[in-house]
């Protein structure tokens, strides 16, 4: 069984939330990456980001679900004055002036 890279969650939440919406559509998931998350403190916050695999004969239903996620979240961000950062493209709520992933600061356009 060839597994195909689907994802990348910004954290362990994120990816046990998209495992949820893949499981429920008879999607087997790997998750890879999670245990690296207790060493967070020593390492850049894109190390401890939480791989989701896919088997590759449903990669195109996985993302499919992806997109209407990511749509959503969009929708709902937006309305909240989220912003996302330019460095590494995660939301932050719109009290954070710099990015709680990365550290970098708000850019204001």
């Amino acid at each position: 069984m060839k597994f195909k890279n689907l994802y990348l969650a910004a954290n362990s939440a994120e990816a046990h939330i998209i495992q949820g919406l893949l499981v429920r559509e008879s999607i087997k998931v790997n998750l890879v990456g999670e245990g690296l998350s207790i060493a967070a403190g020593g390492l850049p916050a894109d190390v401890y980001q939480i791989k989701i695999l896919v088997e590759e004969k449903q990669y195109n239903k996985a993302l499919d679900i992806i997109k209407e996620y990511e749509k959503i979240l969009k929708s709902e961000n937006i309305d909240q004055g989220e912003w996302r950062c330019m460095h590494c493209d995660n939301l932050n709520p719109k009290t954070f002036d710099i990015c709680w992933s990365c550290n970098s600061s708000k850019k204001i356009l």
